[in-house]
């Protein structure tokens, strides 16, 4: 525009520079269709305002011969137009000529477009003033196919929404003028639509949860119509489920038409249906021992309990319902009780099972009577604990109570000791209690009698003590050690024991008692004792044939005494009755042998005299025979049927051969010798076997006698006899 005026201001100058003035020429026209504002018209600098159809002329003539341009300097606006010039160039001819152009406008068209966000169903068309339909997609831009008009109106709405997912598509921008240039703001906003999910609820009767796509709890609280404060798009699914099951009372609720999915308009047929559940009501037995306990629950629904352990009623109860649990029937063949605890409530949300039922058998009195009770106390026992102490006749009952089915056990566990009594149970002492106290223990008691004894000691073998009790039966002892008298004596009787006759052979002895008398108690009396001692005696005798001047010294191995006359002696200790004494001459006196008579023995009952002969004494030899050793009995050569090798048996040998040759008493001296000297002898011959002789004793070998001295003979033996 600006190359445009500059060129007319150039040709107005031109003519009015040129030489010849003539008569310029009239540009004048007419508009047609002139809507806008802001047209303007130009030659050659001649600057023309339009502003409505009609006529127009531009103020500045053209010279003769002058060429003219019109032009459009700016096109209207508001609306925006398009005009054309027809017959706007040429050169003014003809002076005064008048130019006549024609300017005709018409309005610019624009198109209508915009763009389309979060669709997502199908069949969304929008349309323009009412019509233009274009449908839509997808998101993205969109363009109605007809143009309008600068300065005409346009209004984008929705005619149809989108389904298969519903939506509701809003348009910004939708409205408004067209102006210079097309129209790309126009936005239409697609969101989905979202609709309430809900349905009914019947048999409700606490608190259920309800969700939806296992979010968007929901509390429930009576039957009826529910919904979920969270919508849900069209076209997601739903899917109601129980979150948490009523709980007082407990309950179960099932949905139905529970799942789907959301199309275009809210979810009203969801059903939620609830039943109160049932529990069983049960618990534990203990202590059951019997036969024929039955329960019973809310006074109906009997069972028959057998065992101990845990019980249930075959029929369940409803939650929140209560129930109560008793004892219908007691058990019996045991006797017992049964008690229920925790037996009535309400039903939860579970089974009941802290019903307890504790059973004690029943117990009972267990007694009898007593008789022959004579003024001690007894003592009883039941089953070997339960002590009852009775102290007169008539019933009696045990404290202790035992239980049905228990047995009992009658005992007596402390007889009477003053008197000492025997009581036993002499009937119905032992059986089973069944389900009455036990009356039929019968107790007889009887005094007891005990033996009465001691201990002897002191006695001598082969002696013999006499005792007696209380002037009873004697009683002879033989042997030391315990006795008793055949005779028992009853409690508290007295006993008296005393000793009729002390022994006096084989040994003589004084036998005393002690702890002999006194009251028979409760037990044996067996401290009674009886003491026996050995007498002691003198050992002594008498001296006879003593040459005067002369002495002999005798001893017992402990004293000595000297012997100067015949006469007696006496040694200072005294034997034992039983014991050994041996008196012997320990010095012979000059020119004799005294011999002590028996000088060796047994202390009997009573004083010993020995006698003790002295005189002179012949030596001499005694010859064997041919049977000498072989079977002759010979003290030195143990051989043949009659042997021994006994001083005392030798010397008695050769006493009978001293006796047969004229003397008293003979030893043999020890000596021997071979040969024979001719004189006359005499030995023994044992053919009947019988052994030799014992020793001090007499030989039970045949005596024979042997007159003559045979050359085969081979040895003689040295003899000493007494006058």
């Amino acid at each position: 525009m600006r190359s445009a005026l500059a060129f007319l201001l150039f040709a107005s100058l031109t003519v009015a520079c040129g030489d010849d003035i003539k008569t310029p020429g009239t540009i004048r026209g007419s508009i047609t269709g002139l809507r806008g504002t802001g047209l303007v018209l130009g030659n050659h600098g001649d600057i023309l305002e339009m502003s409505a159809d009609g006529s127009f002329q531009f103020a500045t003539p053209v010279a003769l011969g002058t060429a003219y341009d019109i032009s459009i300097v700016s096109q209207p606006t508001s609306p925006w137009q398009t005009c054309k010039i027809l017959h706007g160039t040429g050169v003014i001819e003809q002076p005064g000529q008048t130019i006549a152009i024609t300017v005709t406008c018409k309005t610019d068209t624009f198109g209508v477009a915009g763009s389309v966000t979060g669709l997502a169903g199908e069949g969304l068309v929008l349309q323009n003033n009412g019509g233009d339909d274009v449908e839509v997609t997808a998101d993205g831009t969109f363009r109605f196919a007809t143009p309008v008009a600068s300065g005409e109106s346009f209004a984008v709405s929705v005619k149809a929404q989108p389904t298969s997912r519903w939506q509701s598509c809003s348009v910004a921008g939708g409205t408004g003028t067209i102006g210079g240039d097309d129209v790309k703001s126009v936005v239409v906003n697609c969101a989905t639509d979202r609709f309430v999910v809900g349905g009914t609820v019947s048999g409700l009767k606490g608190t259920l949860v309800l969700a939806n796509n296992d979010g968007d709890p929901l509390a429930v609280t009576a039957n009826g119509a529910f919904a979920f404060p969270t919508t849900v798009a069209s076209g997601d699914t739903y899917d109601v489920t129980v979150a948490t099951q009523p709980g007082v009372p407990s309950q179960t609720c099932v949905v139905t038409q529970g799942t789907g999915a959301v199309a275009d308009e809210a979810i009203a047929s969801v059903h939620v249906d609830c039943t109160t559940n049932t529990f069983a009501v049960g618990g534990t037995v203990t202590g059951l021992a019997g036969t024929g306990l039955v329960l019973q629950n809310n006074h109906g629904d009997d069972l028959l309990v057998t065992d101990n352990g845990t019980f249930e009623f075959p029929a369940e109860i409803e939650s929140g319902a209560a129930f109560g649990v008793t004892v219908l029937d007691q058990p019996t063949g045991l006797s017992q009780t049964c008690e229920v605890t925790g037996g009535g409530g309400v039903v939860g949300a579970g089974a009941v099972t802290t019903v307890t039922v504790n059973c004690e058998t029943n117990t009972y009195a267990i007694g009898g009577t007593i008789s022959g009770l004579a003024g001690g106390m007894v003592k009883l026992q039941n089953n070997a604990g339960d002590e009852i102490r009775l102290m007169s006749n008539g019933t009696f009952a045990f404290p202790v109570t035992v239980e049905s089915g228990g047995s009992y056990d009658v005992t007596v566990s402390g007889n009477p000791t003053s008197p000492s009594q025997t009581c036993t149970v002499v009937a119905g002492g032992a059986g089973m209690v069944i389900d009455a106290p036990i009356t039929t223990v019968q107790i007889a008691c009887t005094v007891n009698t005990f033996p009465v004894g001691g201990t002897v000691s002191g006695l001598a073998p082969g002696n013999t003590v006499v005792l007696r009790n209380s002037g009873g039966a004697d009683l002879p002892l033989t042997t030391n050690g315990p006795f008793s008298f055949p005779l028992e004596v009853a409690s508290t009787n007295s006993y008296d024991v005393v000793v009729v006759t002390s022994p006096d052979a084989p040994i003589a002895q004084d036998c005393t008692v002690s702890n002999g008398s006194g009251i028979v108690g409760g037990e044996v009396v067996a401290d009674v004792l009886v003491t026996c001692t050995t007498k002691s005696f003198t050992v002594g005798g008498a001296v006879t044939g003593l040459l005067p001047e002369t002495s002999v010294v005798l001893t017992d191995g402990t004293e000595d005494i000297t012997v100067t006359e015949d006469g007696t002696f006496t040694f200072a200790a005294l034997v034992a009755s039983g014991a050994p004494y041996s008196v012997t001459v320990k010095t012979q006196p000059a020119g004799e042998i005294c011999k002590v008579a028996n000088g060796s023995a047994s202390m009997g009952s009573g004083p010993v005299t020995l006698a003790v002969t002295c005189g002179q004494a012949i030596t001499r030899w005694s010859e064997g025979t041919e049977q000498w050793p072989d079977s002759a009995c010979n003290p030195t050569n143990s051989f043949g049927g009659c042997n021994s090798n006994s001083q005392a048996d030798a010397d008695a040998w050769a006493t009978i051969v001293c006796q047969k040759n004229g003397y008293s008493s003979g030893v043999w001296t020890g000596n021997k010798a071979g040969g024979c000297n001719g004189e006359v002898s005499m030995y023994y011959s044992c053919s009947s076997g019988i052994p030799g002789f014992p020793g001090g004793g007499t030989p039970t070998c045949t005596v024979r006698y042997e007159y003559t001295c045979y050359p085969s003979d081979q040895t003689k033996v040295e003899f000493t006899c007494y006058p």
